[in-house]
């Protein structure tokens, strides 16, 4: 994918929620592939991507963007694919005891939440 404004990354946080390659119409103006992607999202992932919970999801991350990556005959990504999940699988081993307690602690909250509504 051409990396504008860093459109691989919302790709890398698309793939915490879907498994498979965005449906998404593709701009004339491959300048503003990026900012189109980020309006779109919202509308495939309910309440957009939060960012700052990207980490909860690096398992299905990897499983998703391992999936779908492809790279043309540069080695480099093609469209809505990343390879993130390279740099995901070498830093999991450095954070998952604490991660896991991440996980489980927001499971937790999000129980407890959803048993007040």
């Amino acid at each position: 994918m051409i990396c504008f404004r860093n459109s691989c990354f919302e790709v890398w946080l698309y793939y915490a929620y879907i498994d498979v390659i965005p449906n998404f119409p593709i701009p004339s103006d491959y300048l503003k592939i990026s900012i189109k992607f980020k309006g779109w999202l919202p509308s495939v992932i309910r309440g957009g991507i939060k960012p700052e919970k990207a980490i909860l999801f690096i398992y299905q991350n990897i499983e998703n963007a391992k999936k779908n990556h492809k790279v043309d005959a540069n080695g480099i990504p093609a469209l809505f694919s990343t390879n993130m999940f390279e740099l995901a699988e070498d830093l999991l081993p450095l954070i998952e005891p604490e991660l896991t307690n991440m996980i489980t602690e927001n499971k937790r909250i999000e129980a407890e939440y959803r048993g007040r509504k």
